[in-house]
């Protein structure tokens, strides 16, 4: 008799186990649409401090819940993350640090929204100016004004890289197989970028044409 109850017993302890053992991988579904939605605001360029504290927190709950349920090596989820942060953080702080600047050449109208989702130098568009513009921003090294706008116009498009660099490596950690063309990205975001122009700044057509926004 005793046999049998120690036979039901194991029965029912492995039993029970085996149900422990399910539940726990029973995880809720992954929702990503946040952290999807946090990526997409960086890359369009809105840089308040509350929204680089919910990209923080969005990356951080995103690699525990992938990486709990893909069985990702840790190390390697780990660095990704660190370059996220790198490539975001870097792109915002550059866009932070030449933000008053950039403000300044697009009210002088030297510098648009381009076809590409990046930022031109409108000396080099052909586009025309007053003599007025063209003596403060003459090509000369030792000019302050020029130099200014040059090294704006390239730290700004960096940035743009970076944060867009951000946005990739979080989604081919939460998706292996997204394998985007870095350009194609930036490109999608023109319609963003100059969408957020004011009117009076120039932005460019998909034919090359410079046109003042109304």
């Amino acid at each position: 008799m005793k046999s049998i109850l120690k036979n039901i017993l194991k029965t029912l302890l492995a039993g029970l186990s085996l149900f422990i053992f399910n539940c726990t991988l029973l995880l809720p579904p992954v929702v990503i649409t946040g952290t999807k939605t946090a990526a997409e605001k960086q890359i369009i360029g809105e840089q308040t401090e509350l929204e680089k504290d919910v990209w923080m927190m969005s990356s951080a709950k995103t690699t525990s819940t992938v990486d709990i349920e893909s069985g990702l090596n840790e190390k390697v989820v780990k660095n990704d993350v660190q370059d996220e942060n790198a490539y975001t953080y870097k792109g915002f702080a550059i866009l932070e640090a030449f933000g008053p600047e950039l403000q300044q050449l697009k009210s002088d109208g030297v510098v648009g929204e381009n076809k590409n989702g990046l930022l031109s130098n409108l000396f080099e568009e052909g586009v025309e100016f007053t003599q007025e513009l063209k003596d403060k921003y003459k090509p000369d090294p030792e000019n302050t004004s020029y130099k200014v706008l040059t090294e704006t116009v390239k730290q700004v498009n960096q940035a743009r890289n970076y944060i867009v660099e951000g946005f990739i490596v979080n989604q081919k950690r939460i998706y292996p197989e997204f394998n985007p063309v870095k350009k194609d990205l930036l490109k999608n975001q023109k319609n963003k970028y100059q969408g957020q122009a004011n009117k009076g700044e120039y932005i460019q057509q998909d034919s090359g044409e410079w046109m003042v926004k109304k």
